[in-house]
């Protein structure tokens, strides 16, 4: 075997290294939706849990997305927001998405779980875009004038 052939098959067998060695692990990636809710469930003074369970394909996005409770929320607004989801280290796995909605504050936590994966985001500032000003309590509701 020359020492050209030799050279050729070492710099095959470097490149295939350096390709596996260099694989690029994506990061997950959720984005929490704020799903609107009926003006009769945002005036009912109800705290409620939406529980969603969904398959993630081999790409990492969420399919079969379904309502495992009773559901305030729109099952379709869920499932367009689920599926901008990127979750690749999830891939062919079963999950459970659990948004909390609180009475008077809005959404407040999103928790996904399943096999190798807890994930716990909790919101904070103004999370209620449909809280009526007069409950804030705030600067906005005084007699004083604003400077």
């Amino acid at each position: 075997m020359s020492k050209m052939s030799r050279f050729n098959k070492c710099g095959l067998l470097l490149v295939i290294v350096i390709l596996f060695s260099s694989r690029v692990v994506r990061g997950q990636e959720v984005e929490f939706c704020l799903m609107p809710l009926s003006e009769g469930i945002l005036q009912a003074h109800a705290s409620f849990s939406a529980v969603y369970q969904f398959d993630v394909d081999q790409k990492g996005v969420p399919a079969n997305i379904k309502p495992i409770t009773k559901a305030f929320t729109d099952p379709a607004e869920v499932e367009a927001c689920l599926q901008k989801w990127s979750l690749p280290q999830s891939s062919n796995k079963h999950l459970t998405a659990v948004f909390e909605w609180q009475h008077g504050i809005g959404w407040t936590k999103l928790s996904v779980s399943g096999p190798d994966i807890k994930l716990i985001v909790h919101l904070s500032g103004q999370r209620c875009p449909y809280r009526p000003a007069a409950l804030d309590g705030g600067p906005d509701h005084t007699s004083e004038p604003r400077n």
